[in-house]
């Protein structure tokens, strides 16, 4: 017998649904690459003054590249992603069903660490840099108001964490 299916999201990946994600969970460290490539480029200005021309460029060089990857890192990841893939996530009193195109996940919640909520949707967060989005528009069985209440009793952690501005 096939346990009840309780709530059902489907939607298929849209490069700014991916972007918006991507920008949230890695905006910590994009600030600390642009921060490296700041106090980088200070310090090859110090070198240049103090006549050591070569280490004084290598490191104006390396820092401007660090400083352009805090720039890039979200375009490298966005596509790097399949897109235009439909997502189906089946809810279930245990554990949830992730379908990506032809790929199936069974994930228990003990495994989900946080939930985040943005204006749009629900971030499932498995790890700090890798999470289950859950549009709240996309709800074919369900809906948000108490799919919040749901997931925020399944994943064991103190809240669901509202990001302003996400």
């Amino acid at each position: 017998m096939e346990p009840e299916l309780l709530y059902r999201n489907e939607y298929i990946l849209k490069k700014e649904d991916l972007k918006k994600f991507y920008n949230l969970i890695f905006a910590k460290y994009k600030i600390i690459l642009f921060t490296i490539g700041i106090v980088g480029i200070i310090i090859g200005f110090l070198f240049l003054r103090a006549k050591e021309e070569i280490i004084g460029i290598i490191l104006l060089l390396v820092s401007i590249f660090v400083m352009g990857m805090s720039f890039y890192i979200v375009r490298y990841l966005v596509k790097k992603r399949h897109l235009n893939l439909q997502y189906i996530i089946k809810f279930y009193n245990t554990n949830l069903i992730l379908t990506v195109g032809e790929n199936k996940e069974n994930i228990r919640y003990e495994l989900i660490e946080k939930v985040l909520e943005v204006d749009d949707a629900f971030y499932l967060m498995i790890s700090s840099r890798d999470g289950i989005i859950v549009k709240k528009k996309s709800f074919v069985k369900g809906s948000y108001n108490k799919f919040y209440d749901f997931i925020n009793k399944k994943v064991k952690t103190e809240e669901i964490i509202e990001v302003k501005g996400g």
